[in-house]
């Protein structure tokens, strides 16, 4: 059973682990890729733990059902329950199959969960670090990636993270390409790619070297601009979608305030030449 809500069940659960033998600092109740479960583990945990067997009261009889009422309550401010939301924000039951959380890298207070059917795998399992990662696409437009081994963990990935899993992976790892943002990481890398193939050669090594180096001049003095631009226009438009108020853009842009104005006002339209 999937759990978005520490159940009172949950608790018993960990009383008896604990009763068994299980090491009481190390085995708790934690979000997994699967939600709220009791676990056992060695070092640090994979997962966000909210309650370990250290924090339950002496109960050799077993606890009451006050007592774990109680210890679903947590101890964050502003919090009454261990309620995990949607990618909406929204805490609600999630579906019996099909769910994955979202817990790598936070705590539990900013974990996470979708529904796997609607989501678009866009990298697949390609090597990084000591392990393989495949990075998914969310039904609300998130980039996730996922890690099976040796714990499946998902973690969410900025804009800047996923356009560097994109682009970094090989192209027998590609997969959905619905987004600008993989179609755009993936011209970039077919781009160096293709200076590759003249290196047979004293000629085609020169002529390798000196498109490098009019493409990287182009990037520098003419694509940044050109991306700049791009993004003031859709900063504009992002300060019309939010009527127009500019602290409500800049929380969607991801910058300071006085930056977001920065940005809008550049992406302003301009009046066009008068006709005589």
């Amino acid at each position: 059973m999937i759990e978005s809500v520490i159940d009172p069940g949950l608790v018993p659960a960990l009383h008896e682990a604990v009763r068994r033998g299980a090491p009481p600092e190390r085995t708790g109740i934690r979000v997994t890729a699967r939600g709220w479960a009791v676990g056992e583990w060695t070092g640090e945990s994979a997962y966000p733990v909210a309650l370990t067997g250290a924090d339950l009261p002496d109960a050799s009889d077993g606890l009451d059902v006050g007592a774990a009422a109680r210890l679903c309550a947590p101890a964050e401010p502003g919090r009454s329950h261990y309620g995990i939301p949607d990618e909406q924000g929204d805490v609600l039951p999630c579906p019996e199959a099909g769910t994955v959380f979202v817990t790598g890298g936070q705590p539990w207070t900013r974990a996470w969960w979708f529904e796997r059917a609607g989501a678009r795998r866009v990298v697949r399992e390609a090597p990084r670090g000591d392990g393989v990662e495949s990075v998914w696409l969310t039904p609300g437009g998130a980039y996730v990636a996922e890690r099976a081994r040796p714990d499946e963990v998902w973690t969410e990935l900025s804009p800047d993270e996923a356009v560097r899993r994109v682009y970094e992976a090989g192209a027998e790892h590609d997969e959905d390409d619905s987004t600008d943002l993989v179609r755009a990481a993936r011209h970039a890398r077919d781009a160096v790619a293709a200076l590759t193939g003249g290196l047979t050669d004293l000629p085609g090594a020169v002529a390798t070297g000196e498109t490098a180096r009019a493409l990287s001049d182009l990037v520098r003095t003419t694509v940044v601009a050109d991306l700049r631009a791009a993004r003031a226009r859709a900063a504009y438009r992002i300060y019309e979608f939010t009527d127009r108020d500019a602290s409500r853009a800049a929380n969607f842009l991801r910058v300071g305030r006085a930056a977001a104005k920065t940005l809008i006002e550049e992406g302003r339209p301009r009046p066009g030449p008068r006709t005589p």
